[in-house]
């Protein structure tokens, strides 16, 4: 008779749970961290606007920053928050059909002022930037000054 493990009854289990798989378990308490892979350069909300300007530099780069300091937990609330897809304007939508994104269901807004926005995609503790929304017009609010 042969022997084989448990482990070779169920391939792929060995009742252990990996780090990273703890870590994405409780990715509320992680730190923000930043992916620029999908920023959109062109378009309405293109981060383009910027080319030649010290806003970036000046005004965002140093609230960027600040959020790297924060866990998710502490970042969502009422000003960083989640907006379904269908929420959005329907330039946002249109926009995010021309860079091939339109099957997510949720983007999600950083306020870096009373209007200004970073939008981007929410996965697990990583932000991927997306659009720069200097004017609130990437889902409107109908909040007093924002």
């Amino acid at each position: 008779m042969k022997k084989h493990s448990k482990a070779q009854e169920r391939p792929g289990v060995s009742g252990k749970i990996s780090r990273s798989a703890r870590a994405n378990c409780r990715f509320q308490d992680n730190k923000l961290s930043w992916q620029l892979r999908h920023m959109d350069m062109d378009g309405p909300f293109g981060w383009r606007v910027l080319q030649g300007k010290n806003v970036f530099w000046d005004d965002i780069f140093p609230k960027l920053k600040n959020f790297e300091a924060m866990t998710w937990q502490e970042i969502a609330g009422d000003r960083h928050h989640a907006i379904q897809v269908d929420q959005l304007s329907s330039q946002a939508q249109r926009r995010l059909a021309e860079l091939n994104l339109d099957d997510i269901d949720e983007v999600f807004s950083l306020a870096l002022g009373g209007r200004e926005r970073i939008v981007g995609i929410r996965e697990r503790s990583r932000f991927l930037v997306l659009w720069w929304d200097p004017d609130h017009q990437v889902c409107f609010s109908h909040k007093k000054h924002t």
